[in-house]
């Protein structure tokens, strides 16, 4: 039997905002099927701040906003600087280290 805190199951994780009130939500699942994803987030509808996991993409057809995720984003930033001097990615940086 598995509890909700067993470090072998995958998490799925989503934050959203309804009217003033935010939260976040964790689910944990056995998988990383995106069915999962699915019947979780149900008929909900907001932004959800997410990594680029393929299971929530047949989400942000059905009314939900892919709101990426900073962190993520930094890091093709980083890796683009890195390969090529980019000045842009580099400015990117700079701004993303405002947040951190």
């Amino acid at each position: 039997m598995t509890t909700p805190f067993d470090p072998h199951q995958e998490q799925q994780c989503g934050e959203g905002t309804d009217s003033a009130l935010a939260r976040v939500v964790y689910d944990f699942c056995e998988s990383r099927a995106g069915e999962h994803a699915r019947t979780f987030l149900g008929k909900w509808k907001g932004s959800l701040v997410c990594d680029d996991f393929s299971g929530y993409k047949a989400s942000f057809v059905g009314g939900i906003t892919e709101a990426g995720c900073l962190a993520h984003s930094r890091r093709k930033f980083f890796d683009l600087h890195v390969s090529n001097k980019s000045q842009i990615a580099a400015q990117a940086l700079s701004h993303s280290a405002r947040a951190f």
